[in-house]
C-alpha cells in the first residue's frame, strides 16, 4: 500500500479495493471491427461457434450454379448478418481549428523554404475549413463544423492559436488559407491559379489593406498570363521569395518581391496531359480505330484483331472510362472526377476527403456521382474494402437506382438470347463503350470460382448495400425524392452489385503515374492511385510479350502498338513485365485473378531465362521468315535471293531487299539505340530526337530479323517506358520529412 494511503472503507461493511478495468479487457468489450476484413472474421466466427448448419448451407449454396441474386438472398436473409455485417456510420467534419494549424504550418514551412510541404499544407487547410453552402441543381450543399477542440489538435504539437476576425468575412480559416496560397502560386509562376485563390479570398472577405495587396497582386497575375516571360515557363521555376503574414497574424509585403535564394527542391512538378485524339474510328467500336474488329472463338472468347497491317507506334485506342475511382490514399492528391493530379485543388463544401483540380470539375462532381458518395466516403474509408467497392459505387451512382431498374433487366434479358459474340453489342452491331450493357457483358469468371469466393463477394455486396442505404442519397425516385427502399430493392441492388464485384475483378484496369525517384527510369515505380473500368480495352487478351502498351491519362486508357502487328494478328496487352519476372512468378500473378494459365510465346519460350542477351542478330526472309544464308543471300525455304529490292512475284504487297545494306542499317541502329537508350533510360532525359532513334531499331527488327531477340523486347520496354513517363508522371522528393498527409 503507498505510504500515506488508507483503504477507502464504507460504513459497516469491510475494506472494499478500487477496481481498475484494464484496457486490454475495456477494449474487448466495446470495441466493434470498424474494417471489412474485421467484420467478416466476426461474422464467419459466430456463425460457426452459434450455428455451424448454416455454414454447410452457405457452402450449398454459394456454387456456380446459383443465381448472384440467391446467393445475396441468402446471406441477406441471415440475422447474424445484420448484426455483424452492417459497419458503423461515420462523417467527415469540418474545422475552423484544425484549417487554422495546418495553415501556420504551411507558414513554418515556407520561413524555411521547403516550398513542397508549405504548399501540401496550405491545401489541406483549404480542406479542412468550413466552407460557404453551395447551390447545385437545386441541392444545397454545405459542410458539417466541428465543435469545439478536435481529435486532429492532439496530435499536432503548439497551440494553433485563435483566428483574429477583425475585418474578415463569416469563414475566415478558409480566407486566410487560399490567401497564403495564392502568394506561394505567384512565387511558383502559377499565375492563373494564383488569381483564381485572390478571387475566392475577396468574395469571402478580407480587410481592406489585405484586399488592396491581393488586388495589385492580381493584376500582376493578369499581365503575366497574357504576356507570359521566358523565366515563368516552368512550373516548378520559383527562384523567389516574399515576406507572409506572421503565424500571429501580422501583415504581409506591399507586393510579392522577387529575390534570388536558396531553396530545397519541390516534388510537386508532374504530367498529366490530354489523351490524344483518335481520328479514324471505328464505326463498330468507337473506341478503337477502324484497323480494328473484334474476332470469336472458343478457347479464348472474344478479342481484338488487326485488319490491316498496323505499324509500330501507331495510335490504335483512346477509351474514357465508364467508372473511375481514386484510391481512399490518394483522394486529396487527384481530382475524383477527371483523375488528373491537382496542383492548387478546390474543396468539396461538404466533406474533407475528395478535392477537384476546376470548377468545372467540382460542379460537375457535385452534380451527380461525388454529391451521393459524399456522406459515405468516411465510412468506406474506415472500412477499407479496396478499389473495386469504390468503383461499384460510381458505377451505380453514375446510372442512380432508377436507370438501373429501366437498363439492367433489358440488358440481362439480351444477354440470356445472344450468343457470347454479340454479348455487349447494340442491335445495330455497335459496341458502345459508354453504354452500360458493354459493362455488364464482361466476363465474371463465375463457373471458375470457389464457395469461398462467391461467398466473399455476396458479402461485399452485402455490405455496400448496407452503405448505400445508410448515406440516404441513392434510393431516390425519378423526381429525386428519398424513399425508404423495399425489399425488391435491396435485392435486385445486392444481386446487381455481386455481379459486378465479380466482372471489374477481372475487368478494371489500373490508373497510374509514374513515380520519378530518380534518373534511371527503369527503376521508376508506377503508382496505381486509381481505377477504372473500361469496356472496349478489357476485349484486349493478355500477353506476356504483348504488342500493345496501354497508358494512362486520367480518366482516359490510350493504346499504342509497341511493335508491328500483322494483319490478321490479336492486338493484346500485358498484365506482367515479362522482363521483370520468370515463368512461374508471372503465372503465379496471373491464375488467381484472372483464371487461365497464360500460353503466350514469351510462356511457351520460357522468357527471359529462354531469351539470350545478345546483340548478335539474322535477318529474316520477307514471305516465310525464315532465316536469309548470310553467304548466299538466299532463303533455304523460299528460294528468294536477296541481291537488291525488288517485288516477289504474284505477291506484289512483298518486296525483297539487299541484304548488306540493311544490315548496314540494323547495325547503326543498334549503335544509336544503345547511346540513345542511356540518355533515355540511365539519365532520364527526355528527347524526341532519342524516341525516334528507338522507333527505328523497333521497326526494323519488325521488318528485316529473325525473331524473337532480346534486344527488339528491351526496345520495346524502353519505348514502352518513356510512353508511361510523358503520359502520367510525378517527380517525388525522397528527404521530405515528415510526410504530410496530403502526400
Amino acid at each position: 500500500m503507498a505510504e500515506g494511503r488508507s483503504p477507502v472503507k464504507r460504513q459497516g461493511s469491510s475494506p472494499v479495493k478500487r477496481e481498475r478495468r484494464s484496457p486490454v479487457k475495456r477494449d474487448r468489450i466495446t470495441d466493434v471491427p470498424r474494417t471489412y476484413d474485421g467484420m467478416v472474421t466476426n461474422f464467419i466466427m459466430t456463425l460457426t461457434h452459434r450455428r455451424p448448419e448454416k455454414l454447410k448451407e452457405i457452402q450449398a449454396i454459394m456454387k456456380p450454379e446459383s443465381s448472384t441474386l440467391d446467393m445475396f438472398s441468402f446471406i441477406w436473409g441471415l440475422r447474424e448478418a445484420h448484426f455483424k455485417l452492417s459497419p458503423d456510420y461515420f462523417t467527415s467534419k469540418k474545422s475552423d481549428d484544425s484549417s487554422f494549424i495546418y495553415w501556420r504550418l504551411g507558414n513554418t514551412h515556407l520561413s524555411r523554404k521547403d516550398k513542397d510541404l508549405a504548399l501540401k499544407y496550405f491545401n489541406l487547410a483549404i480542406q479542412l475549413a468550413p466552407h460557404p453552402p453551395m447551390v447545385i441543381d437545386d441541392k444545397v450543399i454545405s459542410s458539417q463544423v466541428a465543435k469545439g477542440k478536435d481529435d486532429s489538435q492532439e496530435k499536432l504539437e503548439g497551440n494553433p492559436g485563435c483566428h483574429s476576425s477583425e475585418g474578415w468575412g463569416e469563414y475566415v480559416s478558409l480566407a486566410y488559407a487560399y490567401e497564403a496560397r495564392s502568394y506561394l502560386l505567384f512565387d511558383m509562376d502559377e499565375y492563373s491559379k494564383c488569381k483564381r485563390d485572390i478571387e475566392l479570398v475577396l468574395e469571402l472577405g478580407c480587410p481592406p489593406m489585405i484586399a488592396a495587396k491581393l488586388n495589385h497582386m492580381k493584376v500582376l497575375c493578369e499581365e503575366r498570363i497574357e504576356s507570359p516571360r521566358e523565366e515563368a515557363a516552368s512550373p516548378t521555376s520559383s527562384a523567389s521569395s516574399h515576406s507572409r503574414r506572421s503565424e500571429s497574424g501580422g501583415s504581409t509585403d506591399s507586393s510579392p518581391q522577387r529575390k534570388p535564394v536558396v531553396e530545397s527542391p519541390v516534388s510537386f512538378k508532374y504530367k498529366c496531359s490530354d489523351p490524344p485524339v483518335l481520328g479514324d474510328r471505328s464505326s463498330a467500336i468507337p473506341a478503337f480505330c477502324s484497323s480494328v474488329r473484334v474476332a470469336f472463338s472458343k478457347d479464348m472468347g472474344r478479342s481484338l484483331v488487326a485488319k490491316r497491317n498496323i505499324s509500330h507506334g501507331e495510335l490504335v485506342a483512346v477509351e474514357e472510362g465508364y467508372c473511375t475511382a481514386v484510391r481512399l490514399e490518394h483522394l486529396r492528391t487527384y481530382c475524383v472526377v477527371c483523375l488528373k493530379r491537382t496542383l492548387a485543388p478546390l474543396p468539396c463544401p461538404s466533406c474533407s476527403m475528395v478535392v477537384f483540380c476546376s470548377d468545372h470539375c467540382r460542379i460537375q462532381g457535385l452534380a451527380n456521382v461525388h454529391w451521393q458518395e459524399c456522406p459515405i466516403l468516411p465510412t468506406m474509408a474506415e472500412l477499407n474494402m479496396g478499389i473495386n467497392p469504390l468503383l461499384a459505387l460510381n458505377l451505380f451512382m453514375k446510372n442512380t437506382l432508377t436507370k438501373l431498374r429501366e437498363v439492367a433487366p433489358q440488358v440481362i434479358a439480351e444477354t440470356r438470347h445472344q450468343p457470347p459474340e454479340l454479348r455487349g453489342f447494340s442491335y445495330e452491331g455497335v459496341y458502345d463503350h459508354t453504354h452500360y450493357r458493354t459493362v455488364y457483358n464482361l466476363v465474371t469468371n463465375k463457373a471458375k470460382r470457389g464457395y469461398k469466393d462467391l461467398l466473399s463477394k455476396a458479402m461485399e455486396a452485402f455490405v455496400i448495400v448496407k452503405v448505400l442505404q445508410a448515406g440516404g442519397r441513392y434510393f431516390r425516385d425519378s423526381e429525386g425524392e428519398k424513399f425508404y427502399p423495399s425489399e425488391e430493392d435491396l435485392m435486385f441492388t445486392g444481386a446487381l452489385l455481386m455481379h459486378h464485384m465479380m466482372n471489374f475483378g477481372c475487368n478494371s484496369g489500373g490508373i497510374f503515374e509514374v513515380e520519378i525517384i530518380g534518373k534511371e527510369v527503369d527503376k521508376n515505380p508506377i503508382r496505381l492511385y486509381g481505377a477504372g473500368i473500361f469496356p472496349a480495352v478489357s476485349l484486349m487478351n493478355h500477353s506476356c510479350y504483348a504488342n500493345c502498351v496501354v497508358l494512362s491519362y486520367g480518366r482516359y486508357r490510350v493504346v499504342k502498338a509497341s511493335r508491328a502487328i500483322r494483319a490478321g494478328s490479336q492486338l493484346t496487352c500485358q498484365y506482367v513485365d515479362v522482363l521483370k519476372g520468370n515463368l512461374m512468378e508471372r503465372r503465379a500473378r496471373l491464375l488467381p485473378q484472372y483464371f487461365f494459365v497464360c500460353h503466350c510465346e514469351a510462356c511457351e519460350g520460357n522468357w527471359p531465362e529462354g531469351l539470350q542477351y545478345t546483340t548478335a542478330f539474322n535477318l529474316r526472309c520477307v514471305r516465310c521468315h525464315v532465316l536469309v544464308n548470310a553467304n548466299t543471300k538466299k532463303c533455304s525455304q523460299c528460294n528468294l535471293y536477296y541481291h537488291k529490292r525488288t517485288t516477289v512475284s504474284g505477291e506484289p504487297h512483298l518486296t525483297t531487299y539487299e541484304y548488306n545494306l540493311v544490315r548496314k542499317k540494323v547495325e547503326q541502329a543498334l549503335k544509336d539505340y544503345k547511346r540513345a537508350e542511356h540518355r533515355l533510360i540511365r539519365r532520364g532525359e527526355e528527347s524526341e530526337a532519342d524516341m525516334k532513334i528507338v522507333s527505328n531499331l523497333i521497326e526494323l527488327y519488325d521488318d528485316f530479323v529473325e525473331l524473337p531477340s532480346y534486344i527488339h523486347v528491351a526496345a520495346q520496354s524502353t519505348y514502352n517506358s518513356m510512353n508511361y513517363k510523358l503520359a502520367c508522371s510525378a517527380y517525388t522528393v525522397e528527404d521530405n520529412s515528415p510526410q504530410c498527409l496530403v502526400s
